[in-house]
C-alpha cells in the first residue's frame, strides 16, 4: 500500500478535536478533573458535617435509646436531599448549562454549610 493510500485512510479531524490515539483533548481533561474535585469537595463537606452532628449527639445525649433515634434521624435528614432533588438536578442539567447548574448547586451548598456552622456555633 502506498503512503498516499495510508494517509487517505486516516480520519481527518478538526483542529478542536483530538485523534483517537492521542487521548483526551487537554481542555476537556481539565474540565473533567475540576468536576472530580467539585464532587469530592461536596461529598467531603457533607460527610464531615454529618459526622460532626453525630459526634455532638453522642457526646451530649445521655440515654442510649435517644442517641440511637437522633442518629437515625440525622442520617435520614442528610440523605433526604439526594432523594428529593436528584430528579430536579437531572431536569435542570438537561435544560441548562451543566456548568451553571454546578455553580448554583455549590452556592446553595455553601449557604447551607454556613447556616449549619451558625447553628452549631449558637448551640448552648
Amino acid at each position: 500500500m502506498s503512503q498516499a493510500a495510508v494517509a487517505a485512510s486516516e480520519p481527518v479531524l478538526p483542529d478542536h478535536q483530538s485523534s483517537p490515539t492521542s487521548g483526551l483533548h487537554p481542555r476537556s481533561s481539565r474540565g473533567f478533573w475540576f468536576l472530580i474535585a467539585t464532587q469530592f469537595q461536596g461529598a467531603f463537606n457533607e460527610n464531615g458535617l454529618k459526622n460532626l452532628v453525630v459526634f455532638i449527639i453522642l457526646a451530649t445525649v445521655a440515654h442510649q435509646a435517644s442517641r440511637d433515634r437522633l442518629v437515625l434521624i440525622v442520617g435520614t435528614l442528610f440523605s433526604l436531599p439526594f432523594i428529593l432533588f436528584s430528579m430536579v438536578g437531572g431536569f435542570l442539567a438537561d435544560r441548562c448549562s451543566k456548568r451553571t447548574v454546578t455553580i448554583w448547586t455549590k452556592v446553595i451548598e455553601l449557604a447551607v454549610m454556613l447556616l449549619a456552622i451558625v447553628g452549631l456555633a449558637r448551640q448552648e
